[in-house]
């Protein structure tokens, strides 16, 4: 919206004055006159600039076009783009004034009103770098109506239109009194002065394009800013004489105001000594065209600090608003590591073990794992505009869950409902898992997983990592080590992988691998150049065993075993090779322990030796020390007797001073003793801890080697192989009490080894039923 009232799209007038119609649009003569005005004034363009502009705008309307200045301004890229937004905003701000002037004039609004409407222009101009029109902002408060707002504009082109021709005439008057004689020019004196006249001059409304050149060529001495201020803040005032806008242009290039962007304060700077009731006044005026209002400071302080009188650029916080007082967010306190995959543990060689990425969390069932803090609200600010400042809003979080978590009735406290791994979604819900998924890899990006439930890798566990843990599924193991507290199934296969089961493994293939486990072993495909040991039974139904180990307690089952030019394989059945080779390792681990316990023990007896000799030392020490003081007390009674003698009193001083000595440097001796003696107390307790820890792995060795011991005796031995194929010659099977090395190659055969008395045992090959 315009301060002239629209009509569709039509933006052309006629306005009647002095019975002469004219045309006239917005966008020509007066908005132009300002426009070049103030452009002039702060040194954006030229005079010369100007009149060639007029000169492109005249020919222009000579055919039929309508070009604004700003256009031609930018096309000569005279003004940049940013300049042209300011210099329009400064454009309404000046039409703006004049336009408030007229109607208070015309009383149809009050001056309270109009400051109300500058100020509310001033605020959007800060805020949004644009400059609503006087008259808009008036209509949209209701303050003024359509056609009142255009009657004040129709005033306020009439008044520009006579101020510009009586400026021409009065030229020529003060021409015509350079020419003639002081008698003939008295005669063409008028009586009133020129802006009175030019209200009858029947051509006051005929002004024309080289009028408005001629009205910008003495706009000089008329600034309405200085250049420096004109990208940062325009400032139009309202009628001045020319004495009082000279004073004004210098005190505006004296007095700056700095106003940062969250308008927190505000800040005069002063470079020379001013008039301080003029510099008062300009500073008002300044914090009203900012739309400052609130935390300024009194007249009084300002006055104080205007009359410092010196040369030197001075600065005085002329506002001061309140900031906000922040707030706190709700804080989730996790119990549990959130983001346990770390970027990798430092060895103490200093080098990063990429693959070691921490512990998997794991909580008890009722186990606390997190608490809600409360958050606390912040307070309002107010900025020097007297805008309310809010405080950063702050986060309230709930305590929410997904599965197996329990939140208590005050929504403070999260506790499991089971034993498992806690989990932190990435909605920010709670849960606890009895298993963890891996979605991809178990690699670089992971880490070693070590997790006390059970694990799913979605992809495979790569070269070089591990996973230890109750269950493990994945899609495939290539290079790594796994050991399972449970069963270890294997979408795909198995490679050059170690896998330690106490429950089952079953897998597509393996190659050449390291395997174990105390439950079955069922391969789909064929085992190739591997190790396998189970304490159960050995399964591949329609696979193939291949220049591999395989030792099973409960027999083995395959398609075909060996082949014509592969190595042979090697079968033991009916014997827990998996378990003597664990107590084997328990029996080898506990006897080192014994070892280093009996090393342990002869240090510590050694301590035990020196803490005994520095004790005895310390005691003739304080013994020493208990003499030695008793012989000084004797002595100090002597030199209180009436009949010693001077000399004998100096000789009885010099041998106190001799045994305070001697009792010094015995202090000192009993010290370091006693330095050593802690240093040997703390030996003796490290070295008691390294036993007491050795002694119980021992036992918990013991205890898994007689539990494994147990076990394996309540597993049936069978000692017997099922090939539905080929079983190759050259195929090595041990039983329990025998061994065997085949010469032919059987098919669909059966190997038993059977116990026909104590110690007696016999081997059967015999043909499978079809």
């Amino acid at each position: 919206m315009n301060d002239l009232p629209t009509d569709n799209n039509n933006s052309e007038y006629d306005i009647d004055i002095n019975q002469k119609i004219i045309k006239f649009t917005e966008q020509e003569t007066w908005h132009d006159y300002y426009l070049a005005t103030i452009a002039l004034a702060n040194n954006l363009v030229t005079k010369e600039q100007i009149e060639t502009a007029l000169i492109i705008q005249k020919n222009a309307k000579k055919l039929g076009q309508k070009i604004i200045l700003e256009k031609i301004f930018l096309e000569k890229k005279w003004i940049s783009s940013g300049e042209i937004s300011a210099l329009q905003n400064a454009t309404k701000r000046r039409l703006g004034k004049k336009f408030g002037t007229i109607a208070i004039e015309k009383g149809i609004v009050t001056e309270a009103q109009i400051n109300s409407v500058l100020l509310i222009q001033a605020q959007d101009y800060k805020i949004n770098n644009t400059c609503r029109r006087i008259g808009e902002i008036l209509v949209d408060q209701g303050i003024l109506t359509h056609e009142q707002c255009f009657q004040v504009w129709k005033e306020q082109l009439e008044l520009e239109i006579a101020l510009s021709v009586a400026k021409k005439k009065e030229e020529k008057r003060q021409k015509d009194i350079e020419a003639n004689s002081l008698e003939d020019v008295l005669d063409t004196v008028p009586e009133n002065d020129g802006l009175m006249e030019v209200k009858d001059h029947e051509n006051s409304s005929d002004i024309t394009d080289e009028d408005l050149a001629f009205i910008i060529k003495d706009s000089e001495d008329s600034q309405d800013l200085s250049a420096n201020n004109l990208s940062l803040d325009y400032r139009e005032y309202s009628e001045l004489d020319s004495e009082a806008e000279l004073s004004t242009s210098d005190i505006k290039d004296v007095i700056k105001i700095q106003i940062p962007e969250n308008k927190e304060k505000a800040e005069i700077l002063v470079s020379e000594n001013v008039n301080i009731e003029d510099a008062l006044d300009y500073i008002k005026e300044l914090l009203t065209d900012n739309g400052i209002t609130y935390g300024i400071a009194d007249d009084e302080s300002i006055i104080k600090f205007l009359g410092k009188q010196n040369n030197k650029t001075r600065s005085f916080i002329i506002a001061q608003g309140q900031p906000p007082k922040e707030g706190r967010d709700t804080v989730i306190k996790y119990h549990f590591d959130t983001s346990y995959l770390s970027a990798g543990k430092i060895s103490d060689d200093g080098k990063i073990d990429y693959r070691d990425r921490g512990e998997i969390p794991h909580v008890k069932e009722g186990g606390l794992i997190a608490e809600k803090i409360l958050h606390k609200k912040g307070e309002k600010g107010v900025d020097i505009c007297g805008r309310t400042i809010m405080p950063k809003e702050v986060k309230i979080l709930n305590l929410t869950r997904e599965s197996n978590v329990i939140i208590s009735e005050n929504r403070l406290k999260a506790h499991s409902e089971i034993e498992g791994r806690p989990h932190l979604t990435m909605s920010g819900s709670l849960a606890v898992y009895d298993e963890i998924q891996i979605n991809g890899d178990v690699d670089f990006k992971t880490g070693n997983i070590e997790y006390k439930g059970d694990v799913i890798v979605q992809g495979t566990v790569q070269n070089e990592f591990s996973v230890k843990c109750n269950n493990l599924t994945a899609l495939a193991v290539n290079n790594a080590t796994v050991d399972a507290g449970g069963d270890v199934v294997i979408a795909n296969g198995i490679t050059d992988s170690r896998i330690n089961a106490k429950g089952s493994i079953t897998s597509k293939y393996i190659k050449n691998s390291n395997i174990k486990a105390f439950g079955n072993v069922v391969v789909e495909k064929e085992v190739y150049d591997c190790k396998v040991r189970t304490s159960s039974e050995f399964i591949s139904e329609q696979g193939d065993i291949i220049s591999s180990l395989v030792t099973a307690r409960q027999g083995i089952t395959s398609r075909n075993i060996g082949t014509d030019i592969s190595s042979p394989c090697k079968l033991v059945v009916g014997l827990d090779d998996h378990v003597r080779k664990i107590i084997q390792k328990f029996e080898t681990r506990a006897a080192e322990d014994v070892k280093v316990i009996a090393t342990l023990q002869a240090e510590h007896d050694d301590i035990i030796k020196n803490i005994a000799i520095i004790a005895t030392k310390m005691d003739d020490l304080k013994l020493k020390q208990e003499k030695k003081i008793d012989k000084k007390l004797s002595l100090q009674e002597k030199t209180k007797t009436q009949r010693t003698s001077s000399s004998d009193l100096a000789n009885l001083n010099k041998q106190i001073s001799a045994i305070d000595s001697n009792i010094s440097g015995l202090e000192d001796k009993s010290k370091d003793f006693a330095d050593q003696l802690e240093d040997l107390k703390k030996s003796l307790a490290a070295t008691l801890k390294v036993m007491d820890d050795l002694i119980q792995t021992i036992e918990d060795l013991n205890e898994e080697k007689t539990a494994i011991e147990d076990w394996a005796e309540t597993v049936e031995r069978c000692a017997i192989i099922k090939v539905s194929g080929a079983l190759h010659s050259g195929t090595k099977i041990k039983g329990l009490g025998l061994s065997k090395a085949l010469k032919d190659t059987k098919q669909n055969v059966t190997v038993e080894e059977k116990e026909i008395s104590e110690a007696e045992f016999v081997m059967n090959i015999s043909i499978n039923n079809t």
